[in-house]
């Protein structure tokens, strides 16, 4: 480290490889998978119209999260706390998070079976009649296609 003071980062987190990827993973799993799996799921049950009136309330629900999360990391992670021992801090973290993607694994499992199916509480996107249809490109026409464009 001493030959190459301007890498004494990057050798430390190489060593450190294994933590380094679980703590890149764990950024990414918060703030890309689990976001974008709720907009997705937001889109497909939302219509156009609804838009306006429920996507605010979609993302205020979405960052009451911030908080609750805030609080957990104080009471298991914090030098003071004595919920936890020093050499288990992160089990509980981690089985917190297990726990809630069950919970919403089974509350979309739930919303799919019983709400999308039932008329009475969701009106699927009527389909829209008599307008030009698409024609499905295969890959290779697809790029004949952008290439040949001006």
């Amino acid at each position: 480290m001493k030959s190459f003071p301007n890498f004494q980062w990057f050798i430390r987190i190489g060593g450190s490889w294994s933590y380094a990827t679980f703590y890149v993973m764990a950024e990414m799993y918060g703030s890309m998978i689990v976001t974008l799996l709720f907009w997705q799921f937001a889109n497909q049950i939302t219509k156009t119209h609804e838009a306006k009136r429920f996507y605010s309330h979609f993302g205020l629900l979405g960052n009451i999260s911030l908080p609750i999360v805030a609080v957990v990391f104080w009471l298991f992670l914090s030098k003071d706390s004595n919920y936890v021992p020093e050499n288990v801090k992160m089990i509980p973290v981690l089985c917190i998070v297990i726990v809630m993607d069950c919970l919403m694994l089974l509350i979309y499992t739930w919303m799919q079976r019983n709400v999308l199916t039932d008329p009475l509480l969701y009106e699927a996107k009527a389909e829209v009649s008599g307008g030009k249809k698409k024609a499905k490109l295969s890959l290779g026409d697809s790029f004949k296609l952008i290439f040949g464009s001006k």
